[in-house]
């Protein structure tokens, strides 16, 4: 009877209830996919690509914004293989974003700035924001807060598919100009709850199973 009850024990803790939060790594490689989805806005057009070499190293992604005379152009994509599921991995505890960003090149003397984008996408939304810019000419390493506390409407405990990906934008004054930013190395370290991901039916039968089982000698026992 001891024997019984220490397996069913044991098979509810291994199917069931993991004790401890999991931390995955998601990267984008050289961009040899298409992005998952991509959104320009604006008055200005967009141009984007990959390009290699020139990426540190291998390929990277490059955005190209053209504006006119008091114009503005924004362009944001969340990248395939860069995803986290909440509702089958477990509840996201953290999100940390990180990529290499620079100036490709500029028509325009005075425009140097590019924007350090960060967008994530859940359900057919896309949040973006950005946070800062960079005028360097070579890959700069750039961070993003916790994308749990500045993108607090997605569902991280147990929400859908979650994308991830960057941006940039431009506006313009008297002079027209084209922005050419590039994008690289886009990571993303994902702290989850192992405990909150679902139970898969088949432990929930097994249980069962040695339930039954335990039920059915105690029966015959009496």
């Amino acid at each position: 009877m001891k024997a019984l009850w220490a397996a069913l024990a044991v098979a509810t803790a291994s199917f069931v209830t993991p004790s401890h939060a999991g931390m995955i790594t998601l990267t984008e490689g050289d961009f040899a996919i298409a992005p998952l989805s991509s959104e320009a806005t604006g008055t200005g057009s967009s141009t984007v690509t990959t390009e290699s070499p020139g990426g540190n190293p291998g390929a990277f992604r490059q955005i190209a914004l053209r504006v006119g005379v008091f114009q503005s152009e924004a362009y944001f994509e969340t990248v395939a293989g860069v995803t986290f599921n909440p509702s089958i991995q477990g509840a996201v505890l953290s999100a940390i974003l990180s990529y290499d960003v620079w100036r490709v090149a500029t028509s325009n003397a005075g425009a140097t700035q590019i924007a350090r984008g960060v967008a994530a996408k859940q359900d057919g939304v896309l949040y973006k924001t950005f946070r800062g810019t960079t005028t360097s000419t070579s890959p700069a390493a750039f961070t993003a807060p916790d994308l749990v506390t500045l993108f607090p409407a997605i569902n991280w405990a147990s929400g859908g598919l979650i994308e991830f990906g960057f941006g940039d934008g431009v506006s313009s004054g008297r002079t027209p100009f084209t922005l050419t930013g590039g994008y690289d190395n886009l990571q993303v370290e994902i702290e989850f709850d192992e405990t909150t991901v679902p139970v898969p039916a088949s432990a929930w039968l097994i249980a069962g199973g040695l339930g039954l089982l335990v039920a059915r000698r105690k029966a015959i026992w009496r």
